[in-house]
């Protein structure tokens, strides 16, 4: 059952409080008349509701006993007073009381507060005990997540450990792909460097073949030489043609179709002789070298255009 106590100076005002609070069938736990004593009673029978006259004899007046009380205890308080001046009602509401009557009051008034007051104090504590509830359960689920947080940031942390190390990896990677493609970049420079020297050597045999080695045969072949002599210079010259032929088909190819005399101009253009040095070279007539000329030209596709014949063959070694 509520316990209520009632403050008041005046005693058949506490009288009659006490038997309206008796009939409503609650227990009236003590009267205090001054608000000194209201602090002593409050703390030795720690009551649910206090109904408190504001003001009465003594050092502390019901707001002063009220402030002290509630400093103390978690109880509901209803000011009780004649005055309604809005410096006392200004004061009153810094207790946070839960209702303030102004005398004379109804009995009406007082059965609605002291209902209304202990239902709140109902609702209060259970309201306390659902908040009390709830931080509990708040406290177990903050520690589950805690301890997900953990496992989560463990692997966040496994994970990028993984990324970093598959990055040093791709590093890595990247850096031997840039290896092989600068090492395989520089066998093929190799291999074409390789390819343009066959290619020159070829060159200069197949022009020397022709130019120091042929025309003398020619001579020879021309002079006073008996049946024998003719053979054996046959058989050379055979010979001969028989290791610079591949080399004619290779240029034939490289140079497009040109014929052997053709090949031989076109390799003595490209070291830079010009048309007289060619024709000297080759016992021939400048005309006839220019004709050669024109018809590499024509093969080659520079026919009618502004290309230098020698740079283009240079571009094709």
């Amino acid at each position: 059952m509520p316990k209520i106590m009632v403050v008041d100076d005046e005693a058949i005002i506490a009288m009659q409080l006490e038997e309206l609070i008796t009939a409503m069938g609650y227990e009236v736990v003590g009267i205090a008349s001054s608000g000194e004593e209201a602090v002593r009673m409050s703390e030795d029978l720690k009551p649910d509701l206090i109904l408190m006259d504001i003001v009465m004899p003594g050092e502390s007046d019901g707001i002063a006993a009220a402030k002290k009380i509630k400093e103390k205890l978690d109880v509901s308080i209803i000011f009780l007073t004649g005055y309604s001046e809005s410096q006392l009602i200004e004061r009153a509401k810094h207790v946070e009381p839960f209702g303030y009557i102004v005398k004379p009051f109804q009995e009406g008034q007082i059965r609605a507060a002291i209902e209304i007051s202990l239902y709140k104090k109902v609702m209060e504590e259970e309201l306390r005990k659902a908040h009390d509830e709830l931080e509990t359960r708040v406290e177990e689920r903050t520690s589950e997540l805690l301890v997900l947080n953990e496992k989560l940031r463990q692997e966040i942390e496994d994970r990028k450990q993984a990324e970093e190390a598959l990055r040093e990896r791709e590093k890595e990677l990247k850096i031997k792909k840039i290896s092989l493609e600068e090492t395989n970049t520089a066998l093929k420079v190799i291999l074409k460097r390789r390819e343009e020297d066959k290619m020159e050597l070829e060159e200069k045999i197949l022009f020397n073949m022709k130019e120091l080695v042929l025309p003398f045969l020619e001579r020879v072949k021309k002079s006073r030489l008996d049946p024998k002599q003719l053979a054996y210079i046959d058989i050379l010259e055979s010979n001969l043609n028989d290791i610079i032929s591949p080399l004619l088909q290779r240029l034939a190819s490289k140079y497009l179709g040109l014929t052997p005399a053709e090949i031989q101009i076109a390799n003595l253009v490209k070291e830079g002789k010009t048309t007289k040095e060619i024709a000297e070279l080759l016992n021939s007539t400048t005309w006839t070298i220019s004709f050669h000329r024109n018809n590499i030209r024509k093969k080659l596709g520079l026919k009618n255009k502004k290309a230098n014949l020698r740079s283009y063959l240079l571009s094709l070694t």
